[in-house]
């Protein structure tokens, strides 16, 4: 059986099918570098490789090999990954989907890059950091992305410069360097938002995704946050506030 084949498209497309998954980060290196050449075809007018019913990545002519591959192999484990089970307060969670629901969208990257120096830098590096830090600087974060709904529809080059900027210098890293951190911190398992509780891998992922190409930019940022108050980011600031809870209401139980 052969790792991949690669068939036409209508509109001059082709898309690259992954069919053994046995070796899937060597398969995907190989074929994102296979679909970038094709990318740079004039004559094609877009490509994409596709994990049939697991996920579709559409490649850029400017796309990064490894950029690509990593990308896809990180959403290939949130999909096929287990996932473990939590009980989340149902109030809590209309809680929190109401308060994001009611934030309204940033309307230009300036009210955004404003909303980011009020964010306290840290270092997800530091060997220093405690998980209660790092969950809160993460949560912010993650509120200010969640309403950027409407600046990155069509979001240009020089905005996007900025906006990555904004997110650099508060203390977010490309997604190479997420393996240095703690893993108290940011361990693998918290690569899926809806059970990463005290943990940051996630938005680490996210957030490093906004330093690199602009493909990876686009589509990984939208997948956080379309759907607002429904999104994964909003999913992940639920699991967070969840578990912060329940610490507290055990604390609070163990005092009197």
């Amino acid at each position: 059986m052969a790792d991949w084949h690669f068939e036409p498209m209508s509109g001059r497309g082709i898309s690259y099918i992954i069919d053994n998954i046995d070796n899937i980060e060597k398969t995907l290196k190989k074929v994102a570098g296979i679909a970038i050449s094709t990318a740079k075809d004039p004559e094609v007018n877009y490509v994409e490789i596709e994990i049939p019913g697991i996920l579709n990545f559409q490649v850029n002519p400017r796309d990064n090999k490894k950029d690509i591959a990593q990308s896809m192999l990180i959403q290939y484990k949130n999909v096929t990954k287990p996932v473990k089970k939590i009980d989340i307060d149902k109030n809590l969670r209309e809680q929190v989907k109401t308060t994001i629901k009611n934030s309204p969208d940033f309307k230009n990257i300036d009210e955004f890059v404003s909303a980011m120096q009020n964010v306290q830098p840290i270092s997800v590096l530091s060997k220093d950091l405690k998980i209660e830090q790092a969950t809160e600087w993460a949560s912010k974060i993650m509120h200010n992305l969640i309403r950027c709904g409407t600046i990155i529809k069509d979001i240009n080059n020089e905005d996007r410069k900025k906006f990555a900027s904004s997110m650099k210098n508060a203390g977010a890293i490309k997604t190479s360097k997420i393996k240095n951190v703690d893993p108290k911190i940011a361990d693998d398992y918290g690569r899926t938002s809806s059970s990463c509780y005290n943990n940051i891998f996630f938005p680490l992922c996210i957030f490093g995704q906004t330093l690199n190409n602009k493909s990876n930019f686009d589509f990984w940022l939208n997948e956080c946050i379309n759907g607002k108050e429904n999104s994964w980011g909003a999913q992940w600031l639920i699991v967070q506030e969840n578990y912060n809870q329940q610490v507290k209401t055990k604390d609070d139980i163990e005092n009197e």
